[in-house]
């Protein structure tokens, strides 16, 4: 059977000697950038340190008036994708010439996206299938109502009598 080897001497882990425990490791010495700290206030009539502001930051700090979608880039337009699921949706639920705005946004969209103006290509994509899904519904529903009255108009009554 083998005994596990002993901790190193530097371990910081390791329990302390049996003479009490060592010196704390002296701090590492930080480099300073930039210009040296400014002097402290001088005094006031009081005694107190006189207030004043402190310095502005050695670095470009995003203020209030930055734009909140990264720095400087314009928000994505994703209108047209967004607009163009929804109305797909409801042209195949409620009303077929919707699904005419799904189509021609659902392309806005897609275009807009391709050129990096948008993040949601999946959408429009989505929105357009949905439009032209619910246009090839609306025709074929038209079509039946035409048959169907055409049928209905040229039926003969036969034993009236």
């Amino acid at each position: 059977m083998s005994f596990p080897t002993p901790p190193p001497e530097d371990n910081p882990f390791a329990p302390p000697p049996e003479g009490g425990l060592p010196a704390p490791p002296s701090p590492p010495s930080v480099p300073s950038y930039g210009a040296p700290a400014p002097p402290p206030p001088p005094p006031s009539a009081f005694g107190t340190p006189a207030y004043v502001s402190p310095p502005p930051p050695a670095y470009g700090a995003p203020g209030y008036g930055s734009p909140s979608y990264g720095q400087g880039y314009p928000a994505p337009e994703n209108g047209p994708g967004t607009t163009a699921l929804v109305t797909g949706i409801l042209g195949l639920l409620c009303c077929g010439l919707l699904s005419i705005v799904a189509i021609v946004t659902g392309r806005k969209g897609m275009a807009l996206a391709d050129a990096g103006r948008a993040s949601n290509r999946g959408s429009a994509q989505a929105g357009m299938i949905l439009g032209w899904i619910g246009v090839a519904l609306w025709i074929v529903g038209v079509a039946f109502a035409i048959i169907g009255a055409i049928a209905g108009s040229t039926t003969s009554s036969v034993g009236a009598g």
